[in-house]
């Protein structure tokens, strides 16, 4: 029988909630916040696990609780994302894109869930999202939508052969993640280690250096002169190449001071669960770079016109920007002689995917070398033998990689044109919130 979903619906519930209210809180009376982003994609697992919901509401801000048992449907984007919250004692807070509903006792909320995946509604659902800037569902178009709801009993059966077919589905997955993390694990590890080998090989080609300078003025019996010069100039020699016995220990004594950094790079990607907080993106990048300054290059934020508040683990997202000014400056910045530019620039609009969620875009560029000609991102995201045109990246790309998608974003290479100065150009989307 085919009927509405406003025939069929018991009590419904819109969202109300503001992103100046949230706050990462431990408290125990806070109550959950619920966004788009967190609701289910994927139908074999359409619970909501609130104990991994680490926004909260402060009771006294808390409006139009959801204190029952209830599906959680999108109303931005155009895919509904339904999602079951089934009611413990502990009530959720929604934002204003999201509508909780609770049905009539002879449907079945799985059975529900699983129609409105369902490519029926999936068509009626592309015919009402209107065309605005954010693909929008309007709430009584909402309720106009229709299901086939046939017997109690009926539905069940359709549920349970359902989720049979998703857990095979997903055993399959499963065994084929585990291979997957497996290889990562076995990269990961060769990769911290080529990282340290790659640090650690020069300096102590250049300590050999130094202490055999050191030993013959030993045995010359003569004052050590830190102005004294390693070898001596050479037709041709510029002030570059010239290096005195000073400049060598300096040299050493930077490059020991990068080492702990490998075994940080290491620490950095065990996080799995991160501690976030909501943070004015620009305002956090001219904090966040300001101890990055050299004579070597300039760094430049170009903020945004809109206040942009996204939720990021200050320790692990410290990484990320290490790392893209670390490969800049090794790799890129070959000129001692030039003047190079780090920029960080978020003045682009908000991307908003076709599910409606809504990311900040931050663009890093800098005018150093660029990459090699055929290297693409997932040589960059990847380390080790990748392609027939590179060996992948160091451990720098993969953290960005992996610090972004812990996150909730993604990172992509931009397409750049012969006479842009910026041959670097990495776009990164950080989810925004409600």
């Amino acid at each position: 029988m085919e009927k509405t979903i406003k025939e069929i619906l018991k009590h419904s519930i819109r969202g109300k909630a503001y992103a100046k209210d949230l706050v990462y809180s431990k408290l125990p009376d806070a109550i959950p916040y619920v966004g788009v982003s967190d609701l289910s994609k994927r139908t074999e697992n359409f619970n909501l696990d609130i104990s991994k919901i680490d926004r909260k509401i402060a009771p006294e801000k808390a409006q139009k609780l959801v204190d029952f048992s209830a599906i959680l449907v999108s109303l931005i984007g155009t895919n509904l994302k339904p999602t079951y919250f089934k009611y413990e004692g502990q009530p959720i807070i929604t934002s204003s894109d999201i509508i909780a509903l609770q049905f009539e006792e002879h449907i079945s909320p799985e059975f529900i869930i699983i129609q409105l995946y369902s490519r029926y509604v999936e068509i009626q659902t592309q015919m009402l999202v209107s065309e605005t800037t954010i693909p929008r569902i309007h709430t009584d178009d909402f309720f106009n939508i229709k299901l086939i709801i046939p017997s109690l009993e009926e539905q069940q059966r359709q549920v349970v052969k359902f989720l049979l077919a998703e857990k095979e589905k997903a055993n399959i997955e499963i065994t084929e993640a585990k291979e997957e993390i497996k290889i990562t694990e076995y990269e990961l590890i060769a990769s911290v280690a080529h990282s340290f080998k790659n640090k650690l090989s020069p300096i102590v080609m250049e300590y050999a250096i130094l202490l055999d300078l050191l030993h013959e003025i030993a045995q010359q019996k003569k004052p050590l002169n830190f102005e004294d010069l390693v070898r001596p100039i050479l037709e041709g020699d510029t002030q570059d190449d010239i290096e005195t016995i000073g400049t060598l220990a300096n040299r050493i004594d930077r490059s020991l001071k990068t080492l702990p950094k490998v075994f940080n790079d290491f620490r950095i990607l065990q996080k799995e669960i991160l501690q976030k907080e909501i943070v004015n993106l620009s305002q956090y990048l001219k904090a966040a770079t300001k101890n990055y300054a050299s004579n070597l290059y300039k760094i430049q934020i170009i903020p945004s016109p809109k206040k942009l508040l996204v939720s990021i683990d200050k320790e692990a997202f410290q990484s990320v920007l290490e790392n893209l000014i670390d490969n800049a400056v090794t790799h890129g910045f070959k000129d001692k002689a030039l003047h190079y530019v780090i920029c960080f620039d978020i003045s682009a609009p908000i991307h908003v995917t076709p599910d409606g969620e809504k990311f900040a875009k931050m663009i890093y560029k800098d005018n150093g070398v660029g990459f090699i000609a055929n290297y693409g991102l997932d040589d960059y995201k990847t380390f080790g033998n990748k392609s027939v045109y590179s060996k992948g990246s160091g451990i720098g790309g993969f953290i960005v990689n992996k610090m972004i998608e812990l996150h909730k974003g993604s990172v992509r290479f931009l397409a750049i044109s012969e006479e842009n100065s910026f041959r670097t150009q990495i776009e990164i989307l950080l989810p925004l919130e409600d």
